[in-house]
């Protein structure tokens, strides 16, 4: 897996969600051009440094904050994101998502081929180590406190719903929008048993002779789900990544209707640091994604759920483990074999489907409930 990462590293995934989707970011105004638009006089140049004071310090001055100014763009180019923070983190964790979700596929065709006797699924693998190393991510980032809270809830929230007004005529992008912000909370019902698999598969309705479908039906429609979750959200990406950028020019806005005065390096700074923390607010929207998937995954195989239990209904193959012999009976690498079949005695397909399960909707309902949160803050309790 290392080894094909970096034969590909120039045909970075993640580089082209930021850098091939037609971006833009705000410029910030230069001490000249605010100094004209302001009337603050100009210093006459005396010879080896601008914008600095004698001192060496940035030059520092005053200008309204009704200041009527239009921001530039420029696009977004792989040279400007590969200084923000937490670039390598977000590069790393979308690509080796991509090719553990490629090994997935594979080993799922190939599974789908040669059905599995005794033997173990190397892409669970890729997925333990990503669930493992996203975790490392998450406690490096919360151990050096550079994630501003400000920054982090600001993000997506207040922008989902500037998008829907923004796409208002536009029918397909507006029920896109509402299906991105819904399926959370729709994932999160399909695993409480008495609001959604009793109805569905239980409950006889009406007029008809059996229920709707089948419990085998049922765990592959929630599996399907998920993964249209995903890629829904990865199709919006683009546009609530420039949804969030476009928050410099409505800070910007926003602050004209204030009346006081600003320094110039204020000024600039808050315009900045909207690009500054693209890449985290990038992390913030695309991990709660591909956690939950590949917890769903996880769940599906070692569950042992099917892909296609919406087309025919055959129950799953649960194994039974075998008995283990004595440890007296074996010697050298038998004893491995003993060791691993133990293991798997302990951890059954009932034991994966419960843990897995739970995980799986827990990862739903945080997700859902955070940005739930953050929209009634951002909404309610927040002036924009």
């Amino acid at each position: 897996m290392v080894s094909v990462i970096q034969k590909f590293s120039k045909y970075s995934f993640a580089r082209w969600l930021l850098c091939s989707q037609g971006l833009y970011r705000y410029l910030y105004p230069d001490n000249n051009e605010l100094k004209t638009l302001a009337g603050v006089p100009k210093d006459k140049p005396k010879g080896k440094k601008t914008g600095k004071s004698e001192n060496g310090k940035p030059e520092t001055f005053h200008v309204p904050r009704s200041l009527e100014l239009q921001l530039e763009t420029a696009p977004v180019t792989a040279l400007d994101v590969v200084h923000l923070r937490f670039y390598a983190e977000y590069l790393w964790i979308v690509d080796f998502s991509l090719y553990t979700s490629i090994v997935y596929i594979l080993s799922e065709i190939y599974t789908g081929i040669f059905p599995l006797k005794d033997e173990f699924n190397l892409s669970m693998v890729c997925a333990y180590l990503w669930c493992y190393l996203h975790c490392i991510l998450l406690l490096f980032i919360l151990k050096r406190k550079l994630l501003i809270i400000h920054n982090y809830i600001q993000s997506f929230d207040l922008c989902l719903i500037r998008l829907i007004i923004y796409y208002d005529d536009n029918k397909l992008k507006v029920l896109l929008l509402n299906i991105n912000f819904a399926m959370p909370f729709v994932l999160v019902l399909l695993w409480v048993r008495p609001i959604t698999r009793h109805y569905l598969t239980v409950r006889v309705f009406s007029g008809m002779t059996t229920p709707l479908m089948t419990s085998q039906a049922f765990d592959t429609l929630r599996l399907l789900l998920v993964v249209v979750t995903v890629v829904i959200k990865l199709m919006l990406m683009p546009k609530q990544l420039q949804a969030y950028l476009d928050m410099a020019q409505r800070k910007l806005d926003s602050q004209k209707k204030e009346a006081g005065r600003i320094t110039n390096i204020e000024l600039q700074k808050k315009i900045a640091s909207v690009f500054y923390y693209l890449c985290v607010v990038a992390l913030q929207y695309i991990c709660p994604i591909i956690l939950c998937l590949f917890l769903t995954l996880m769940y599906k195989t070692l569950g042992g759920y099917t892909w296609t239990g919406l087309i025919y209904d055959t129950e799953p193959e649960i194994r039974i483990p075998r008995s283990v012999p004595s440890a007296l009976d074996v010697e050298g690498f038998e004893q491995y074999q003993m060791a691993w079949e133990n293991l798997k005695m302990i951890f059954t397909v009932e034991v994966h489907r419960g843990l897995l399960g739970f995980a799986s909707w827990w990862c739903c309902f945080s997700w859902f409930l955070t940005t739930s949160l953050g929209t009634m803050y951002q909404s309610y309790f927040r002036i924009s």
